[in-house]
């Protein structure tokens, strides 16, 4: 809330960011792009208190139509400038990617909801949040089904299978039924 109504940046140095996109038809899209400038406050009121330090993100991503289902996936990295003392606490390199299908179904099957449709979705992430060493990190398999009784609400059934690897590359695995309910306004 306090940054409203300023154009003064917290660091004094903007950041690049941009992102290209290439569509060699209208069902398949395929996105580079990037983030790379300063993340913490090296003066205040002029006086330094820290060196700079930057951080910078990569990411591709990409969108296909492939008969009724839709493909996506997305593939992204982060470097970060972390101070000497933090080194080995804090990760200098993340990563992280998911690939998801989803394949509508069922449109019009309930006539008192015309708009409304099904869809059953299957999707694989991985996020590693210390790229340097064995461990921490999370994979995570989704199977699902969606139901829509309008474009802009979804009723979510998901069975989710999850393998984490702590900070010391122990493995523990899980598995949930989640329910979930998301209105877009």
């Amino acid at each position: 809330p306090a940054g409203k109504g300023t154009i003064e940046d917290n660091n004094t140095t903007p950041s690049l960011v941009g992102r290209v996109a290439y569509s060699p038809g209208e069902k398949v899209e395929i996105g580079v792009s990037g983030h790379h400038g300063p993340y913490n406050a090296s003066a205040i009121e002029g006086l330094e208190v820290d060196e700079s330090r930057d951080v910078t993100l990569f990411v591709i991503d990409a969108e296909a139509r492939v008969g009724r289902a839709t493909l996506r996936g997305e593939y992204a990295q982060a470097e970060v400038d972390v101070p000497t003392g933090f080194m080995g606490i804090f990760a200098e390199s993340q990563r992280g990617f998911y690939a998801e299908a989803v394949v509508p179904f069922g449109a019009g099957w309930l006539a008192s909801m015309p708009e409304s449709g099904f869809a059953a979705v299957a999707r694989y992430g991985r996020v590693d949040f210390n790229a340097d060493v064995d461990g921490d990190s999370i994979g995570r398999l989704t199977l699902g089904a969606n139901f829509r009784p309008h474009p802009d609400t979804a009723y979510k059934l998901d069975y989710q299978r999850t393998r984490e690897r702590d900070g010391f590359n122990n493995r523990a695995d899980s598995a949930a039924i989640v329910f979930s309910v998301a209105s877009y306004f």
